[in-house]
């Protein structure tokens, strides 16, 4: 074999195994109870894909959780109990949190999420919030 088509091969040999070993992280999909028991407790990032109300309280299994979204197939059922529901637990490295097209998330919702004052990111793209809750809650969230 040539040296050249031989360091090639080696290259993509690499490629291939950093790519399948994972190099990039991406947010576990939290589905359902059955997914935040089988998920690892250091996870530290997850995506809400269709997780009951009253599973919400389990998510308190990821104290290190940093990154909090909930997918935009989810986003029509999320109202201001769900952000009360994640306001509610200890996260004292949550920094970024998406509600993005969640439209029943309000005002008085996002003032729920006072109690997590390690959040620096907040993605409200499409939520019913108001300019008075945006200027509410940049006291609280100087992002």
């Amino acid at each position: 074999m040539k040296r050249g088509k031989r360091a090639a091969i080696i290259t993509a040999a690499g490629l291939a195994s950093a790519l399948i070993s994972g190099c990039g992280h991406y947010p576990a999909p939290i589905k359902s109870a059955l997914s935040i028991k089988w998920t690892s407790r250091s996870e530290y990032m997850v995506v809400i894909v269709n997780l009951p109300l009253e599973d919400w309280p389990k998510l308190q299994k990821f104290r290190g959780l940093e990154h909090f979204t909930v997918s935009e197939s989810m986003a029509s059922q999320v109202t201001d109990d769900y952000v009360r529901a994640l306001s509610a637990l200890q996260l004292p490295k949550l920094r970024q949190v998406s509600f993005a097209h969640c439209s029943h998330v309000t005002d008085e919702g996002i003032q729920s999420l006072t109690n997590l004052p390690s959040i620096a990111g907040l993605q409200l793209l499409g939520t019913g919030i108001t300019d008075r809750g945006m200027k509410a809650s940049r006291k609280t969230f100087p992002i």
